[in-house]
């Protein structure tokens, strides 16, 4: 699920998971993850939709049984890993230009 969402994140795209944390409640979060799962389906994020299966119910025991406490975590995990990836892309692009520069 985080790396999931961290797809989003390195993409710029924070819609998912401000619509996650910012439900009012614990539907509203499940319902956004929801639009998360179909949007990642349209986009071609997922490419093991099996494998999703199993988090996606680890995900919502977990949220049964701590709340909105949990979505908070994994947010936060998704936020950061996200960023992590989109330095490191933008590193490697970077370290790929100047060696172009430099022949």
């Amino acid at each position: 699920m985080i790396d999931l969402l961290a797809t989003y994140v390195s993409n710029s795209e924070y819609g998912v998971l401000d619509a996650m944390v910012n439900a009012h409640d614990i539907e509203g979060s499940l319902k956004a993850l929801y639009n998360a799962v179909r949007y990642a389906v349209t986009k071609g994020y997922i490419t093991k939709p099996n494998e999703l299966y199993g988090e996606v119910n680890a995900f919502t025991e977990a949220v049964r049984r701590y709340g909105k406490r949990i979505i908070y975590e994994i947010a936060i995990k998704a936020l950061v890993k996200g960023y992590m990836r989109a330095y490191e892309t933008t590193k490697a692009a970077s370290e790929e230009q100047e060696s172009v520069r430099q022949g």
